[in-house]
């Protein structure tokens, strides 16, 4: 019996494992706490993330959103929706991670260096840091 259970849970933890690969972060996913939607596509060996969707798209004059907080005053009248967030996003086959040396966040005019780690094939977590300080954010994949 101790032989068919250890065999049972080997197989089960051998499957999950095996659905998560370096292109499993690829696609929609939607931010747990904003509901924003974000796309994750790989171009050529790195993968990049794209504002696609904001729950509160207008400011408080009905416009739609800028970069107004961005340190460089000329990018600061730049649409939010649409925007490259992240870019040159590499697995990593040792952690079973990916890591980015730049994630920007236009909600406080901020780059940080950011890690997203897989929970399962529809949920992960984005660990942003700069410093001694660190956001996680959890995502969903977006199902329409």
């Amino acid at each position: 019996m101790k032989y068919i259970l250890f065999f049972l849970i080997v197989l089960i933890t051998s499957n999950a494992s095996a659905q998560i690969n370096a292109n499993s972060i690829a696609g929609i996913w939607v931010d747990s706490t904003t509901q924003n939607r974000f796309e994750i596509v790989k171009i050529e060996n790195a993968f990049t993330i794209k504002i696609l969707a904001l729950s509160v798209p207008l400011n408080d004059k009905g416009l739609p959103k800028t970069d107004e907080k961005n340190p460089e005053s000329n990018l600061r009248s730049r649409p939010i929706l649409g925007m490259n967030i992240a870019s040159g996003i590499v697995f990593d086959s040792k952690t079973s991670t990916w890591n980015g040396k730049e994630i920007y966040s236009p909600e406080k005019g901020i780059t940080a260096s950011c890690i997203i780690n897989l929970k399962d094939v529809n949920h992960l977590k984005l660990v942003a840091s700069k410093y001694f300080i660190k956001v996680e954010k959890n995502w969903k994949r977006y199902e329409k």
